[in-house]
């Protein structure tokens, strides 16, 4: 760009008036590309001040939604669905095989519109480039209720604290089964959040959990909701 600058300075009344304007705009383009125009910098910097936290979440969760729209894609190709649902940071979802296996209950989970003891969702880490799967035991009015499902998870192989099965302890929330990708980086150092990728990555993580998650739904057949 200086040198740009320089040799349009030294030509001076020698170079014609079209191409000198051009060659006034091309210098201010990349000055403002390199961000070496002070004002600019500046005007920048003015901004950011007064609006940081308002800028900061569209940053945030500009990246977040461009993620999130690719493992709602995902979900929406699962096939049968009794419901998804996507919030601000997650996608949550159930099969109909697995919504099937278990009783709807109408505590817990309030911010969704759907409610059944065990849900799955997609969640993005934006701060570590990390996509999760999860699946998820929420909360139950009757904590008896809620250890004694926690208890036969357990016993089919999963891991669970011994604190979440304790009702004494009214835990709300129990993670049974959480599978979790690093997305590769892209030119630019940053989470490669492409769409297709996204897509390959969420699949991967749903086959993967899937397997699993089957055990999950046969304990859930099986399993004494009790009155309902």
């Amino acid at each position: 760009m200086e040198l740009v600058e320089r040799a349009v300075h030294q030509a001076g009344a020698s170079i014609p008036d079209d191409p000198k304007l051009f060659l006034d705009h091309y210098v201010e383009i990349l000055k403002r590309m390199t961000m070496q125009d002070l004002e600019l910098v500046q005007l920048c910097k003015t901004i950011y001040r007064k609006h940081r936290d308002a800028i900061d979440l569209v940053v945030q969760h500009g990246a977040s939604s461009q993620v999130l729209e690719g493992c709602e894609e995902v979900v929406k190709q699962l096939g049968d669905l009794e419901f998804y649902t996507r919030t601000s940071s997650s996608v949550w979802f159930l099969t109909s095989e697995m919504a099937k296996a278990q009783r709807e209950i109408l505590t817990g989970w309030s911010f969704l519109t759907r409610r059944f003891p065990v849900m799955c969702w997609f969640h993005y880490r934006k701060k570590v480039g990390k996509l999760q799967l999860s699946m998820e035991v929420g909360p139950l009015e009757d904590h008896d209720l809620r250890a004694k499902l926690l208890t036969s998870i357990k016993e089919a192989g999963f891991k669970v604290p011994d604190a979440a099965i304790d009702p004494s302890e009214k835990r709300k929330f129990t993670r049974i089964l959480t599978e979790v990708k690093r997305l590769k980086r892209n030119e630019q150092g940053e989470p490669d959040d492409s769409p297709e990728y996204v897509k390959e990555v969420a699949e991967a993580l749903w086959e993967k959990a899937w397997g699993e998650g089957k055990k999950i739904v046969g304990v859930l057949e099986s399993f004494d909701w009790g009155e309902g």
